[in-house]
């Protein structure tokens, strides 16, 4: 089962990534909006890409390395440009 997989990782990278789960029988509006027809739907959205789906149970090593490789970076140049905007109001 990937639940526990998902709440391991829902840990793990708390306040770093948001981690949601929904049941697309009773949101079926939002599951047409990304094409998920399949159950067991894994839907990656970094904060400046274009969402990633992947279909079935994924292993937790490779869950590890979508997040660290698709979805991280986004955040950390997201990060820095904030940054960057507070060192210059600062100025």
């Amino acid at each position: 089962m990937v639940e526990p997989v998902i709440d391991e990782l829902s840990q793990e990278y708390e306040r770093k990534i948001d981690f949601y789960k929904v049941n697309i029988e009773k949101e079926q509006e939002l599951a047409g909006m990304f094409d998920i027809q399949s159950i067991l739907s894994l839907l990656f959205i970094s904060v400046n890409g274009e969402p990633k789906t992947a279909l079935g149970a994924l292993p937790k090593k490779e869950l590890e390395r979508i997040i660290d490789t698709d979805l991280m970076p986004s955040i950390s140049a997201n990060s820095k440009l904030l940054q960057q905007q507070m060192e210059l109001l600062q100025h």
